[in-house]
């Protein structure tokens, strides 16, 4: 992942299904940093809700039993 963040040049979407599972403190630290200075589009899958918060989204779409919902962060 960090030679797709750091390529030349860098992509404009990123698609990233529970980045932070089996991380431990200091690499999800480092991965909320690299992240969180990424200037394209960043569409992840995560059920950490601090990993979500640090990444500042602008939406969120949850599940639910009967459908969908896209709602602002």
């Amino acid at each position: 992942m960090a030679c797709t963040l750091y390529a030349d040049p860098a992509p404009g979407l990123l698609l990233l299904d529970e980045p932070g599972n089996a991380l431990d403190l200091d690499a999800l630290h480092a991965l909320e940093t690299l992240l969180g200075q990424f200037t394209g589009t960043l569409v992840m899958a995560s059920h950490d809700p601090a990993l979500l918060q640090a990444m500042q989204p602008t939406h969120v779409l949850q599940m639910n039993e009967t459908d969908w919902t896209l709602r602002p962060w």
